[in-house]
């Protein structure tokens, strides 16, 4: 199968992955405007905040999201030239 070069919509750990950014702005708004250089205890937030925004995404919306992976998808993106 052609794959485009460069294409986010197919890559599948982009919607759980917006959605666990979104929780963890939500768990620890605090968090929203760090730049990567924090310190430590920022560090440790960060973790603690991504590890509870992970699991609470229930299983079966992770499988929901990993089934929207379809051909349909596929061909839209192969169409659009990635």
């Amino acid at each position: 199968m052609e794959w485009p070069l460069y294409s986010p919509d197919l890559n599948c750990i982009e919607n759980p992955w917006w959605e666990v950014e979104y929780l963890v702005n939500v768990l620890d708004p605090g968090l929203r405007h760090t730049t990567g250089n924090e310190s430590k205890e920022v560090q440790q937030r960060f973790k603690v905040a991504i590890q509870c925004a992970w699991a609470s995404i229930p299983p079966a919306r992770i499988k929901a999201l990993a089934k929207s992976m379809d051909g349909t998808r596929v061909n839209a993106v192969l169409e659009a030239k990635g």
